[in-house]
């Protein structure tokens, strides 16, 4: 049961980064801040996306 348990919450996960990799084209611009949010590579990123909206 558990492993049942596993597949489903990895498959929802999946559909979860699916719907919002298509309702945010900028995607690409908003993970790495996400995962590095101290990095100074993602300053620019962060300024690009700010201006873009």
């Amino acid at each position: 049961m558990e492993r049942i348990n596993s597949v489903a919450q990895t498959r929802i996960i999946i559909i979860i980064i699916m719907i919002m990799i298509m309702f945010t084209p900028h995607t690409t611009l908003i993970l790495p801040p996400i995962f590095i949010p101290f990095s100074p590579a993602t300053q620019p990123t962060l300024d690009q996306f700010a201006t873009h909206h």
